[in-house]
């Protein structure tokens, strides 16, 4: 019970502290347009992983090399995310303004700014989650839709996101763009991985941690590692996937799911929830999809797949290896750079 408390509260205290950034992100603009128009990505001042951050930086990166200018707009001088490589254009809201001309980017969770503060600039939502849309000020984000000074367009990374914005705002210009997933970084291992269960603890961890205590008090995971893969970074957490044979996935609500992706890329087999946005990973059927919640569903999907790798050390590997064709073939550099150019080229430039 006490842990349980002591669990609450930090969550709260983190929420308050994410609220509060929220709050009191800055948003200048100015009446004059200084230089040619760009696109400018508001981006929170975050260097921990996140695919979001990761997702807007890469776009930028696009951007620039089609010759579309571009750039992130991070709050304090001198930030930049460090937990993955880039050599991105970086500024921050002491030296750059939106001009008339410019075209803002926001994530879906400051969709209420604008309005909330009556700046009206040419600005479209990067909606990475559908299921966060209404996460601040639900009203507010309901009537900046239904307003003249509503976002140019919506960009999702998913079919459900799309889905899900175009039913909330049937008017809105939804486009989608696929995410690039790196197999050169996230790749498999040239002889069969150890035996080892790995997992991201950042959502679904209850879910998880009863799940493990189950399998292991039942011994379905006698000979197995289990290692939570957390405070990584992405180059560490390649090096732990790709030697790894099964990765227990208990996201929720997802807009895509990276860590499955990633996963897959690395020849893991995936087992778990695929949380709603993900649903695309999982089509292929090479992965066990398991409800978000059912814990003993889980708990009976590893135990079966840990009885075939005992009988068979290759049992895995067929499905695994597929999935990670089916990831280097659909989530491409060059389909993400062909959709994302598509997507911001005639707002930055026009």
């Amino acid at each position: 019970m006490i842990a349980s408390t002591v669990k609450d509260a930090a969550r709260q205290i983190r929420q308050w502290q994410r609220d509060r950034e929220h709050d009191a992100a800055r948003i200048p603009v100015s009446a004059e347009q200084v230089g040619p128009p760009r696109a400018l990505f508001l981006t929170p001042d975050t260097n921990v992983p996140a695919g979001g951050i990761r997702v807007m930086y890469r776009h930028v990166d696009i951007l620039n090399s089609a010759g579309i200018p571009a750039t992130i707009l991070h709050q304090r001088p001198g930030f930049r995310c460090t937990w993955f490589d880039n050599d991105t254009d970086v500024t921050d809201v002491t030296a750059a303004s939106v001009g008339p001309r410019d075209l803002l980017v926001i994530g879906e969770l400051q969709t209420d700014l604008l309005p909330r503060r009556g700046i009206n600039v040419r600005h479209v939502v990067l909606n990475q989650s559908g299921h966060l849309t209404w996460d601040t000020h639900p009203d507010a984000v309901d009537a900046h839709y239904a307003s003249p000074q509503a976002p140019l367009a919506t960009i999702v990374v998913s079919e459900q996101s799309r889905r899900l914005v175009s039913l909330a705002f049937p008017d809105q210009d939804v486009r989608r763009v696929h995410l690039f997933v790196d197999t050169d970084l996230f790749h498999p291992l040239d002889g069969l991985p150890a035996r080892r269960l790995v997992y991201m603890p950042r959502r679904g961890l209850r879910e998880a941690q009863m799940a493990l205590r189950l399998l292991k008090n039942t011994g379905a995971l006698d000979g197995w590692e289990v290692r939570p893969l957390d405070g990584l970074t992405q180059t560490q957490v390649a090096a732990e996937l790709r030697n790894s044979r099964l990765f227990l996935s208990t996201t929720f609500q997802e807009g895509f799911g990276y860590p499955v992706a990633e996963a897959m890329a690395s020849g893991v087999f995936v087992v778990g929830s695929h949380g709603f946005g993900g649903q695309e990973l999982f089509d292929g059927g090479h992965a066990r999809a398991v409800a978000h919640g059912d814990v003993l569903g889980l708990v009976d999907a590893v135990s079966e797949l840990t009885a075939a790798d005992a009988a068979d050390p290759d049992a895995l590997r067929g499905p695994a290896l597929g999935a990670r064709e089916f990831i280097a073939s659909t989530y491409t550099r060059e389909a993400e750079r062909r959709d994302v150019v598509a997507a911001y080229s005639d707002l930055v430039l026009n």
